[in-house]
């Protein structure tokens, strides 16, 4: 192959892989208090029903809590709630959960940088996949 298919064939993948795509980001929304969003507690990868553009620069990063009601009181009950939003609270990637405790129960708090990245199971990194492509046409190049 020549030189010109390669350099081409590298700035294409340049472009698809590390363009900035815009200052929006995108998080999944919803909570498991709410009767019709049930399904909050486990997105799966091609679930765009929650996933809503945040609001820049207010919003930070993505985050994911996890309430414990411990005890049953007033109109609370033993439960465990899941609420997935927009973060204005930058993502520190040696802090990205706390955890609080108080009167009726205790709750775990994630933040997380990138797109769609407070769903669960964790996402597949985009940029991981790029670099492995590019990678593997780096030594296919070298090879031949």
């Amino acid at each position: 192959m020549d030189m010109k298919f390669h350099f081409g064939l590298a700035g294409f993948l340049f472009m698809v892989c590390f363009v900035y795509k815009g200052s929006s980001l995108l998080c999944y929304q919803c909570t498991t208090k709410n009767p019709d969003q049930e399904d909050c507690l486990n997105i799966t990868a091609g679930d765009t029903r929650y996933l809503h553009n945040c609001t820049a620069p207010t919003d930070q990063s993505c985050r994911i809590q996890v309430q414990w009601i411990d005890f049953d009181i007033l109109d609370w009950t033993r439960d465990r709630h899941v609420i997935r939003a927009c973060a204005s609270t930058p993502y520190d990637p040696n802090g990205a959960c706390f955890y609080r405790t108080g009167n009726l129960g205790r709750m775990s708090i994630c933040n997380c940088a990138g797109d769609r990245c407070n769903r669960a199971p964790a996402t597949f990194d985009a940029t991981f996949m790029c670099a492995t492509l590019l990678l593997f046409w780096v030594a296919m190049f070298f090879a031949s």
